[in-house]
Formats: structure tokens, sequence, C-alpha cells
């Protein structure tokens, strides 16, 4: 009988700039009447037909949704809100997890999604420490951050829901928000940027446990 061996070979990539773009995490699915906090001046602009209103000072709004309609404080759309930050400094807090990204309030099946789009770095740095223990040894934590690199953006190439990449639980990575970083997890984050595993010079599904 014959033996037949087949040798795996990976190997490590780097990111093109075309692959280097923004993800949409869904954050709180079916929300309504949440309270959603601004910690500065922010921007809440109505996607259906695009008129923005400032605010000059953070503070707490709600986020609800009658029928087709969706509101964040006063402002309401039957198409969706965005909310932009004014300064990089400043973030928004949700049931206790801290974003900085551009917020999206769309409709879900009952309630609003609310979406948070960053980019893709930004994200592995809220992904890392509740996937693997910041305390871990760097190269440990640099090893995670290029499978969950990887992960990602196979995941976005093979997307499979409309409005946004990546859910924030198990159904693809934790993730509790980019805003509270560890020098242990920006240093594995910013010392492989751009790394990627790669088969027959194709991404694939790098799974994982946390556990």
């Amino acid at each position: 009988m014959k033996k037949f061996i087949t040798v795996f070979t990976l190997f490590l990539g780097l990111l093109s700039a075309a692959q280097a773009q923004s993800i949409k995490i869904l954050i709180g699915e079916t929300q309504n009447n949440v309270p959603v906090k601004a910690s500065g001046p922010f921007t809440v602009k109505d996607l259906n037909g695009g008129k923005k209103y400032k605010l000059t000072k953070g503070g707490t709004f709600k986020v609800s949704r009658q029928g087709k309609e969706i509101s964040a404080g006063t402002v309401k759309s039957s198409e969706g809100i965005e909310i932009t930050l004014k300064s990089k400094d400043d973030f928004f807090t949700f049931k206790g997890n801290t974003y900085n990204g551009k917020l999206l309030l769309l409709a879900g099946s009952k309630g609003v999604n609310i979406i948070e789009e960053t980019d893709l770095e930004s994200y592995l740095c809220g992904v890392l420490p509740y996937e693997m223990s910041y305390s871990w040894p760097v190269e440990a934590l640099k090893a995670q951050a290029v499978a969950a690199r990887t992960y990602t953006l196979k995941t976005l190439e093979d997307k499979k829901v409309k409005d946004f990449d990546l859910y924030s639980d198990v159904r693809s990575q934790m993730y509790k928000g980019s805003v509270k970083t560890y020098d242990s997890v920006k240093e594995a984050v910013e010392g492989t940027k751009g790394e990627v595993l790669k088969y027959k010079d194709e991404l694939f599904y790098t799974y994982y446990h946390a556990n």
C-alpha cells in the first residue's frame, strides 16, 4: 500500500495597501432605548438626506427605534444615523466598553444595530486582550495578532452580512473596543503590522480557541 504524504506550506505574507481597509463591527444587536455616552463634541448625520447636527459638548443620548424610525437623542431618521467624534482623543461608551471609531445606527430585526467603523489595526488592539491575556509574552501576542488579522481579512473576503463585517463576540472574535490599550498588545499589533498567514498564496481561516 502506497503512503501519500501531503506537505502544507504556510508562509508569512505582507498585507497589500488595498487590503488595509476600515471594518465595521456589530457592537450592539437589536438594541432599543439604550444609552450611549460621548466624552466630547460629536456630529450626528441623518443618512436620509445627509443633514448634519453638530454638538459642541459630549453627553449621553438614547438610541431607540419606533417602527421604521431610528433615533439618537432628538435626531430621527428612517434610513439610519452616523455619529462621528470631533477629536481622536474622545470616545463613546456603550455597555461599559469604550470605542473611538465612527458609529452607525441601522435598523436591526427588531431594534437598532449599533455598528462601529474603525481601522483594522485598532480593531486588533481591541481583540487581543480578550482572546489572549495581555500579560502573556509579547512573542505569543504577536502570533495571536497575525492569526487574528488573517482571520479578519479572510472573513471580509467571504462577507455574508450586508451592513457590517464582523460580530463583536465568539461568532467572529471577542472585541470590546480599542480605547483601553495595553503596552504589550500595542507592541504586538504594531510589531506585526500588515503581516498575515497564507496557504498557496491565499488567506485562510486561522481558527483558534481562547482557552
